[in-house]
């Protein structure tokens, strides 16, 4: 009865318990793994018990009220965000005794953006039947084959005009070719790259695998392994496992478990990174959950400390940067991240960040307000424009734009992120139908 009593709890409140799971798995992981090997870029322990009580506090208050929220794609991009920039942040405010004020902020942010869900919630639509992708395929080969030619094409053309023709290289030497201007991209061309390697290729990746094309998908495969060799972005290698991930998942009926799935693996890779530096060695997996987990949530009180000491940006470094001239001759990231104050090597180059550090970079403690209520807006309103999309589309939406904005700003993800982009493939048939009416009115007069 106990054992049935738990497992129902355990059922109900599944992505509850992984987070606090997850909580637990990355303490023990910075202490035991992350510190001893990353000592050298700022990881250095320096705990406070009384600290790591209040983040244990404010992570059970944030998990229980988050239960509160019905499950949507819009609830499932706030809780993934948990476990990958909040649950993380909390800890470090213990382990390495950071400001208190900057918690508070951090803890605000997150409150603000569980507030504005819930109220956006109680006034959602009811759920509507999706439109079946295969039929739809089906129906449009062309469309889609027409993507798959300009993926192609347009993907070997910036390989070979940014990255040699190359296929692959090494995790090691990704920053040399980030600092190589050979390999960058900018201006039009650059908003291109970006919308092909996180929306259009894994999305037209998903497509052909339900259509079963597995050798174009091969092809889309290689095309992605190209542009990543270009300028050694491995988020882009990341956005072709999930989409391969989606369709494995739904091909084994196990759908209704993916987003524990995800949060599973987060926890997962905590393990196995604390277990291999332990027993095996320490290797490029540490580095690779390090990245993911540990250093956006440093980042926070580094961009916190930053600008207790230097003028707000107010978005001059965003799209607007052209037009209103910046405070700073570099990017912010790039001073914080070849600043020994914050990673000792001064050699980091980039400390990427979104979220909370952006939103406070730009506008102080009133962006830590109006950040997350523009986020949990654009993504409410995202996937409402896009509610009658396949459930595995709107499910590699939600991973990507989590994962998109651990690292960069909003206005990165609504523009180069490709945010607008979906939004106007969502809108095309209600454009279309709109131009086509007033043809058929102007003909009639």
């Amino acid at each position: 009865m106990y054992i049935k009593t738990i497992r129902e709890a355990f059922g109900k409140h599944s992505f509850f318990w992984l987070l606090a799971v997850e909580k637990i798995l990355f303490d023990i992981t910075y202490i035991g793994c992350f510190s001893p090997t990353y000592s050298y870029c700022g990881a250095i322990l320096d705990i406070r018990w009384w600290k790591i009580l209040l983040g244990w506090l404010a992570t059970a208050v944030l998990l229980v009220i988050s239960e509160k929220l019905p499950n949507n794609a819009a609830t499932a991009v706030y809780k993934i965000l948990l476990g990958l920039s909040a649950l993380p942040s909390f800890s470090i405010f213990g382990l390495k005794n950071e400001p208190t004020q900057a918690f508070i902020l951090i803890t605000i942010y997150w409150f603000v953006f569980y507030a504005v869900l819930l109220f956006l919630n109680e006034r959602s639509p009811t759920c509507v039947e999706e439109v079946n992708s295969l039929k739809w395929l089906q129906m449009h080969r062309w469309i889609v084959t027409i993507l798959f030619a300009w993926l192609v094409l347009s993907s070997v053309f910036f390989s070979g005009k940014y990255g040699e023709f190359r296929f692959f290289i090494r995790f090691e030497d990704v920053y040399d070719y980030r600092l190589d201007e050979s390999t960058q991209i900018n201006g039009l061309m650059g908003y291109i790259f970006a919308w092909n390697t996180s929306i259009l290729m894994p999305l037209c990746l998903l497509m052909q695998l339900i259509l079963k094309q597995y050798i174009r998908a091969m092809v889309l495969c290689v095309m992605t392994f190209m542009c990543y060799s270009i300028g050694g972005n491995k988020a882009i290698l990341l956005y072709m496992i999930i989409s391969i991930s989606v369709y494995v998942v739904w091909r084994l009926k196990k759908q209704k478990y993916f987003l524990c799935i995800v949060e599973g693996s987060f926890g997962l890779v905590l393990f196995a990174s604390n277990f291999i530096s332990h027993f095996i060695h320490k290797g490029m997996f540490a580095a690779l959950t390090y990245r993911l987990f540990s250093i956006p949530a440093e980042a926070h009180y580094f961009y916190y400390d930053f600008f207790q000491d230097n003028e707000l940006l107010y978005l001059r470094q965003s799209v607007l940067g052209r037009w209103i001239a910046a405070p700073y001759t570099k990017e912010v990231s790039v001073l914080i991240g070849s600043d020994p104050k914050y990673y000792f090597t001064g050699r980091y180059n980039n400390a990427s960040n979104g979220l909370f550090s952006m939103d406070y970079a730009n506008f102080g403690w009133f962006g830590v307000i109006i950040g997350p209520i523009f986020i949990a807006l654009t993504v409410w309103a995202l996937f409402y424009i896009i509610r009658k999309w396949d459930s595995r589309i709107k499910t590699y939406i939600v991973v990507y734009s989590c994962l998109y904005l651990l690292s960069a700003s909003y206005t990165s993800w609504l523009l180069t992120g490709g945010v607008f982009l979906l939004v106007v493939m969502a809108s095309t048939k209600w454009i279309f139908k709109i131009v086509q009416k007033k043809l058929l009115n102007k003909g009639v007069k």
